[in-house]
């Protein structure tokens, strides 16, 4: 059974999930705004271990990031199945910028960054991502148990968070 690594935080996960599911399930700290249609990029991460235990980029991915952004190990969390039993870590890009905002209003601004040309690109592509990847949203209709999950999922997220991201008995039980 395959482990993932959420931004310091371990969880079982299954072959087959995607690497954003194990994070919902235990209330980590990642985006998952348009329910896992490739849509929001809120789940977008950084795999620090494990790229090859992981799903190669699908369409939707490359529609959103660069060739360049890939090569440096970034992912729709979303879009990326876990192919492999082997250890998986991922930094995501919430939890960065949740880090940077926290430095930021303690007066520490040695750890904050601007990434311009990803802020541009995301900016200018936006538009016509949108409408490249509705057709592949579109296959994923909302469901009523689908919406459910998603409103449990966003409201354990933010107790998680706003609890200093102390882990709940019972909340890693894949």
């Amino acid at each position: 059974m395959p482990n993932v690594t959420i931004n310091g935080e371990t969880f079982t996960a299954q072959t087959g999930e995607r690497l954003v599911d194990p994070g919902r399930r235990n209330g980590a700290h990642i985006g998952f705004f348009c329910d896992g249609r490739g849509i929001c990029q809120t789940c977008a991460c950084r795999v620090v271990k494990g790229n090859d235990q992981l799903s190669e980029p699908n369409e939707v991915e490359r529609i959103w990031l660069s060739q360049a952004q890939l090569d440096a190990g970034e992912r729709l969390a979303c879009q990326t199945q876990i192919t492999g039993a082997g250890a998986i870590e991922i930094e995501t890009r919430a939890e960065d910028m949740r880090n940077q905002l926290s430095a930021a209003l303690r007066g520490d601004l040695s750890g904050v960054r601007v990434d311009v040309a990803t802020l541009g690109s995301m900016a200018l592509g936006f538009p016509v991502n949108l409408a490249r990847t509705l057709p592949h949203a579109a296959s994923r209709l909302p469901n009523l148990e689908g919406i459910n999950a998603y409103f449990s999922d966003v409201f354990r997220v933010l107790g998680r968070m706003t609890a200093g991201g102390a882990k709940r008995d019972g909340e890693d039980k894949a």
